[in-house]
């Protein structure tokens, strides 16, 4: 069975307001996110935005969601519910 992973939404890549501010523009607009899920979503940070994927369509998403202004990691979730972070 092929690895699995996660997508761990981390908040916005920095403290500066200008990133913050484009960031939940960009979940906004690009996730179609209301402006209540958005700032949820910062608070609650870290929060795994999709889980058990394999490694390409993690990317796929962390890539996406830097180039917003997200800091992300990936994680690889072993069979026993483990997890353990890739660089």
């Amino acid at each position: 069975m092929a690895e699995r992973y996660k997508v761990v939404f981390e908040g916005a890549a920095t403290k500066d307001f200008g990133v913050v501010g484009q960031l939940t523009k960009n979940l906004q607009n690009q996730c179609h996110l209301t402006t209540q899920a958005v700032t949820k979503m910062m608070r609650l940070a870290p929060l795994t935005v999709k889980n058990g994927v394999e490694l390409q369509e993690a990317q796929r998403y962390q890539r996406a969601l830097e180039a917003m202004g997200a800091k992300v990691r990936i994680e690889l979730v072993g069979e026993d519910g483990d997890v353990t972070s890739v660089p």
